[in-house]
């Protein structure tokens, strides 16, 4: 007796920004789901002053981007003079996620405690003791994209933190043709 045929898997519309969309859409790929990439936001660097970093005794980071924003790769220019991209590398470093973990050694930078989300690294840095203030160079709140605050976990746990946003991701203002055209005649999208 054979076992009945699984339903095939939907097609997944992946909207990250083109720079970070590949991992995810070849591990769909590689689980056999069909994919639809269309990026419908862009990530956009900010011009920032970083306060003074000696009053902080770590740096939450929860995305990719915002080291992208304060470390950019050649050619580009760094956003930060020298001595303050210093001052950062001196601090504690806490990251979300193996992937930004992996994003900060490239830069040079060492992880002191990596979280699966924010409420895990919140529990963690909560659990090591450090009870000084930290830095969160974060994205610049969008009231058009719905999202939650994400110092929101690391107060809940008492933690004070300073946030300075460095990037926004932008929503795309128009798709081209064919991405449209993409979106009408692919199967329903999940």
């Amino acid at each position: 007796m054979t076992s009945p045929a699984l339903p095939p898997l939907p097609t997944f519309l992946v909207t990250r920004p083109k720079e970070r969309s590949s991992a995810t859409c070849n591990r769909l790929r590689e689980m056999g789901a069909n994919v639809v990439a269309i990026p419908l936001l862009k990530f956009e660097p900010l011009s920032f002053t970083l306060p003074d970093m000696t009053a902080f005794g770590g740096v939450i980071i929860t995305s990719m981007s915002a080291l992208d924003a304060l470390f950019p790769a050649p050619p580009a220019s760094a956003p930060i003079p020298s001595d303050s991209q210093a001052a950062l590398r001196r601090l504690p470093l806490f990251v979300v996620g193996e992937k930004t973990a992996a994003q900060a050694r490239k830069k040079s930078l060492q992880p002191t405690i990596i979280g699966s989300d924010a409420q895990d690294l919140a529990c963690r840095i909560a659990a090591s003791g450090n009870s000084a203030p930290l830095f969160h160079p974060g994205v610049r709140p969008d009231p058009r994209l719905a999202r939650q605050c994400r110092t929101d976990p690391f107060r809940q746990h008492g933690l004070n933190v300073t946030s300075l946003p460095v990037y926004a991701m932008a929503p795309l203002e128009r798709l081209a043709p064919g991405q449209v055209r993409r979106l009408t005649t692919a199967a329903p999208l999940v």
